[in-house]
């Protein structure tokens, strides 16, 4: 095979698992190729999703939507107390706090 003809191949093996909407893993154990060979190939043939791709994977935000029920300042350190608080956390928290 002439690598021109490998490169395309190897494109249309990576464009076939996307249509396929299934995880690397799963397809990958289909077609018998290994999930980073695949990976390989993604990254080289698009190099930008795979970016972004991975912006969104390891990348979530975080956002406060509890308003806290008590706030306890201690020597210029506030502890926000929320609903379904850990009693124990807190304990060992204000027992920090007072050793300081």
């Amino acid at each position: 095979m002439s690598k021109t003809k490998n490169q395309e191949w190897k494109k249309k093996k990576v464009l076939e698992w996307k249509k396929s909407e299934k995880s690397i893993r799963g397809w990958c154990l289909e077609k018998s190729i290994s999930p980073s060979t695949l990976r390989y190939w993604r990254d080289i043939f698009f190099p930008k999703e795979t970016k972004t791709k991975l912006k969104k994977d390891f990348f979530t935000e975080v956002k406060e939507e509890t308003v806290s029920k008590i706030e306890i300042e201690i020597k210029g350190i506030t502890i926000k107390i929320f609903e379904n608080f850990d009693e124990s956390l807190l304990k060992k928290c204000l027992s920090t706090i007072r050793s300081l």
